[in-house]
């Protein structure tokens, strides 16, 4: 058989892209991977594992969002659960007794909700400190911010605490 066509990928932003690659990666060699690795073992268990648990739990309303503006109403319905449960049993989602209930998480996000109408994928984007995308999902990272309804009912010092939890997760994640 013939090999397969090669795909051309829209990157008509290769230059700063490019340059963006290499922020990235400088910024990784000198902050993430320095923290990650001072970090240890505990990045991937025990007070790290219990910060990206909340931060998890406080993207879920947004997963539901999505997972309703998709139509997938059985993946809104079990992450609805799921977040009731870790909220009320996993000490505000800091443990994540639904997984072991067998209530996985079912992750999803604006992109995938435009994806799902058909909106084009756009051009290849290189963002800063979070890597690649597209300019379909990066607008979508945009809109999520937005529609999150986690910033709607939480006190702003709540929703910050979020976001550090999320810094620290991706350290641990490293």
């Amino acid at each position: 058989a013939p090999p397969p066509a090669k795909e051309d990928i829209p990157d008509p932003l290769e230059p700063m892209n490019r340059g963006l690659y290499a922020v990235n990666v400088g910024f990784d060699k000198v902050v993430l991977k320095p923290i990650s690795d001072a970090m240890g073992d505990t990045g991937r268990g025990g007070f790290f594992r219990a910060l990206g648990n909340f931060a998890d739990n406080l993207d879920t309303p947004t997963w539901v969002a999505n997972d309703l503006m998709q139509g997938r109403l059985l993946d809104a319905a079990q992450n609805t659960l799921r977040f009731g449960v870790n909220t009320v049993f996993g000490l505000g989602g800091i443990l994540d007794p639904a997984d072991d209930m067998g209530l996985y998480a079912r992750e999803t996000d604006f992109g995938a909700t435009m994806y799902a109408y058909g909106v084009d994928e756009g051009w290849y984007l290189v963002l800063p400190f979070y890597g690649p995308s597209s300019t379909r999902d990066a607008t979508g990272l945009l809109i999520d911010d937005v529609i999150d309804p986690m910033k709607l009912a939480l006190p702003t010092s709540a929703v910050w605490l979020g976001t550090w939890a999320q810094l620290a997760d991706q350290f641990g994640s490293r």
